[in-house]
């Protein structure tokens, strides 16, 4: 996610700002110069004065009028008016009592399992909308898609709605199930945490359909932005939800194939090992990256799945790479035991 704004570009840089500008946008009668040194000023941080930042500056510069980028652009300005929030976690339906009991004691046994309470996502799969429905439509031949892949790969490992939809909400694919969410194009950076996709789709081609393969291998099918830790990444934009959906899992599914391999390098019988332990690592390699995961891996041993998180459950620790891992996996593990770990049992607890 881009970083906030903590300074505006001073007047000696608008340039280099304005030389960007006109490189993206060269037949542009007025381009928006003001929000282009906002959105530069958003992605890049303080100036400086360093090369790096001047760097950053005119690549944010030339993003920022970049019709893949558009649906990002928009995201950002509305949430800089304060138009728009981040989407709240949706409650589920109102359930009887015997049932809430149930659920509240599951909640509190999985919160004491891993240290961090699960984030409420049931009431996106009670098909309340048209997105709602499309996400619920789309998701068990996903599943099935990757498991055909896993399949013919040999591996042990496969995935399940639950898993797939727990890492969908916790990268803050919500907010494209809501009322007045947008069908596409859909911004791989703001809306799907896949920011890196563009430098890893080759690797991620062997779990890709047939269309998205295609896609993917445009290069017009992308936009760029400064990720949160400082890296230009160039992430997809995706035709629509379903496609956005598979482009994540993919991501999902590639995460898992690059800890499934560092296991075996280090002689770890994943065989054994619990679904917990498969969410965990897959969630620490998707969001830290294979890179940082292997490190990981190797500092904290496997079996860190089971290291509940001990410090206080509360948003100040977002981005602590353990924390993270640990709320989303209460998250998939309350999905699973309250919802079921494959759709159809998910729809039933809706009936």
């Amino acid at each position: 996610m881009p970083t906030p704004a903590t300074a505006h570009k001073p007047p000696e840089h608008h340039d280099v700002h304005k030389k960007a500008a006109a490189d993206a946008d060269s037949d542009s009668d007025g381009p928006d110069m003001e929000g282009a040194f906002e959105w530069a000023s958003a992605q890049c941080g303080k100036d400086d004065g360093g090369d790096k930042f001047q760097a950053c500056s005119a690549t944010a510069m030339k993003s920022y009028f970049d019709p893949a980028m558009k649906p990002a652009i928009d995201a950002w300005k509305a949430k800089k008016s304060g138009a728009a929030a981040a989407a709240p976690a949706k409650a589920a339906p109102a359930v009887d009592a015997k049932t809430k009991a149930v659920n509240d004691k599951t909640k509190a046994d999985v919160t004491a399992k891993h240290g961090a309470r699960p984030h409420m996502f049931g009431g996106y799969l009670d098909g309340s909308n048209d997105h709602e429905k499309q996400f619920m439509a789309a998701l068990p031949a996903l599943v099935h898609h990757l498991n055909e892949v896993a399949a013919k790969k040999g591996v042990h490992y496969r995935f399940t709605a639950a898993e797939i939809a727990a890492n969908f909400f916790g990268e803050g694919g919500g907010s494209l199930l809501e009322d007045d969410a947008p069908a596409g194009p859909i911004s791989g950076f703001e809306s799907l945490g896949i920011d890196s996709f563009k430098e890893r789709r080759n690797e991620l081609a062997p779990w890709m359909s047939a269309d998205l393969a295609k896609y993917a291998a445009d290069d017009g099918h992308y936009g760029s932005a400064v990720s949160e830790n400082g890296q230009m990444v160039h992430t997809i934009t995706a035709r629509d939800l379903p496609q956005g959906m598979e482009a994540q899992a993919v991501m999902f599914a590639g995460a898992r194939a690059a800890f499934d391999h560092d296991c075996a390098a280090q002689k770890i019988d994943t065989a054994a090992l619990p679904q917990e332990a498969w969410f965990f690592w897959t969630t620490i390699y998707y969001n830290a990256g294979p890179g940082k995961g292997k490190e990981l891996l190797a500092q904290n041993g496997v079996h860190w799945f089971d290291e509940k998180w001990k410090g206080s459950d509360d948003a100040a620790h977002n981005g602590n790479i353990q924390y993270d891992a640990q709320w989303r996996s209460a998250t998939w593990d309350y999905m699973r035991r309250t919802e079921g770990d494959q759709l159809d049992e998910q729809q039933k607890a809706h009936k």
